[in-house]
C-alpha cells in the first residue's frame, strides 16, 4: 500500500506540474491578444487622428471667365497686317479662396503660316519672349500680377499690336522661306551688312545669320499671310495654351 501511495503522488505531482505549465503558457497567450487588440485600437485612433487634420484644408477657387463664360483653355486665332489695329483679349481672374494664388499661362503652340515660331524644345519663359520681342509684330501674354491675394480679382491680357514704322532689323526664323525680291543681311559687330550671295540653294544653310529689314520684313509676312489663309481657309497666325492657378503657401 505505501509503494502504490507514493506512485500516485509522484503521477500526481507530474500531472500538476503539466497543468501549471499549461496555464502558465494560456496566460501568457492571453496576455499577448490583450495587448495586440490595445495596440491595434490605439493604431486605428492614430490613424484617424491624422485623417481628421489632413482634411482640414483651406477652401480653394480661382475661376478664369470672359464675358461670363468660364475659360481655361485659350486659342488666338488672327490674320495679321503691317499698321493693323491692336488685338486685345481680357480674361477676368476671381480669387475666391483663402489662400493667395499664382497665376501661370502656359503656351501650348504657336504658329506662323502654319510654321512653329520657336524650336520644340524652347522653355515657357523663351517661349513668351521670343512672341514678344523677335518677330516684327508683338504678341504679349501676361497677368499684370502675378499673385493675386485671397478674395481678390485680376486679369489675364493678350494684346497683338504690329508698328507700323520703325529702323530695326529681324532676325530670319523658322517660318520663313527664301525670297529673291528681298535684301538679306548679316549682323557685323553693331551694323548690319548686306549679303548678296544668299540663294535659293544656300539658303538653308546661312538661315540662322540672315536678318531682314523692317519694310521687306513687313511685306513679306503681309503677303504671305494673305496667301496662307487664301490656300488654306485658316488664320496665318495662331497660339494656343492655357492658364492655370497654384496655391501659395502661408
Amino acid at each position: 500500500m505505501i509503494e502504490l501511495q507514493e506512485q500516485f503522488t509522484d503521477e500526481n505531482k507530474k500531472k500538476r506540474k503539466k497543468k501549471r505549465i499549461a496555464v502558465v503558457l494560456r496566460s501568457l497567450l492571453l496576455l499577448g491578444f490583450f495587448l495586440t487588440l490595445n495596440i491595434f485600437a490605439w493604431f486605428i485612433y492614430v490613424t484617424k487622428v491624422d485623417t481628421t487634420f489632413d482634411l482640414q484644408v483651406a477652401s480653394w477657387e480661382v475661376i478664369f471667365s470672359n464675358n461670363g463664360t468660364d475659360v481655361r483653355d485659350i486659342t488666338i486665332q488672327l490674320d495679321i497686317l503691317p499698321g493693323m489695329e491692336d488685338y486685345e483679349y481680357e480674361i477676368a481672374i476671381t480669387n475666391s479662396s483663402d489662400v493667395a494664388a499664382k497665376i501661370e499661362f502656359e503656351v501650348y503652340d504657336a504658329t506662323l503660316f502654319g510654321q512653329p515660331m520657336y524650336p520644340t524644345s524652347t522653355a515657357n519663359a523663351e517661349k513668351k519672349r521670343i512672341l514678344q520681342n523677335d518677330y516684327p509684330f508683338s504678341i504679349q501674354l501676361l497677368t499684370p500680377d502675378t499673385e493675386i491675394g485671397k478674395l481678390q480679382q485680376g486679369a489675364f491680357n493678350a494684346k497683338i499690336s504690329w508698328e507700323f514704322e520703325n529702323n530695326n532689323y529681324y532676325k530670319v526664323l523658322d517660318p520663313f522661306e527664301f525670297d529673291d525680291s528681298v535684301t538679306y543681311y548679316v549682323k557685323n559687330g553693331s551694323t548690319y551688312v548686306s549679303d548678296n550671295t544668299v540663294t535659293a540653294t544656300n539658303f538653308s544653310s546661312k538661315k540662322a545669320n540672315l536678318y531682314l529689314e523692317k519694310d521687306d520684313i513687313d511685306s513679306y509676312i503681309g503677303q504671305r499671310c494673305g496667301s496662307y489663309t487664301k490656300t488654306t481657309g485658316k488664320r496665318c497666325l495662331q497660339v494656343t495654351g492655357r492658364l492655370s492657378a497654384q496655391q501659395i503657401a502661408q
